[in-house]
């Protein structure tokens, strides 16, 4: 199961890399296309099921499928934010600086209100390496627990015993 897990959240963070680089490019970083990353890390939960579905002759339970969707998003999680840790914790100490700059522009850009704004900078700029790091992690495992919830409901299977009278 965890080599299983650790394959499928490798697939995973290739493919939010990925799609981060696609938004990026195209310049949807403030739009509705830049908020879709949850569908990635479906797509790798499901990958995982699919695998270890097949690597047992199509028997999941849904504890097997809380479990395998967990290791893949925990894997993701991590290896999303430890690049990030120790990026602003040693090469760059004003990344922390230049990502408030960047959310108090596309938070401009909406309809709240300056004093929110303000406080939401406020907030940020005084993060250290380490709780970026745990925001991160948390902000990849959050939602693809609720997506492996979904994912494990529908993709389990497991065949009914026949009772012998």
């Amino acid at each position: 199961m965890w080599a299983i897990g650790i394959k499928s959240g490798l697939m995973t963070i290739l493919g939010l890399i990925a799609y981060g680089q696609i938004v990026q490019l195209m310049g949807l970083q403030y739009s509705l296309w830049s908020n879709l990353g949850s569908v990635v890390l479906a797509l790798g939960i499901y990958s995982g099921h699919y695998y270890y579905k097949k690597a047992n002759n199509g028997l999941m339970t849904y504890r097997q499928g809380l479990k395998l969707g967990l290791i893949v998003v925990s894997f993701a999680g991590l290896v999303n934010a430890l690049p990030v840790y120790l990026y602003t914790k040693f090469m760059d100490a004003f990344f922390i600086t230049q990502l408030a700059e960047s959310i108090q522009k596309a938070l401009q850009q909406t309809r709240i209100d300056e004093a929110t704004i303000e406080k939401v900078v406020q907030f940020i700029q005084h993060m250290t390496p380490e709780f970026l790091s745990i925001g991160i992690f948390v902000s990849t495992v959050l939602p693809g627990f609720a997506c492996t919830l979904v994912i494990a409901a529908f993709s389990k299977y497991s065949k009914k015993t026949t009772q012998q009278p």
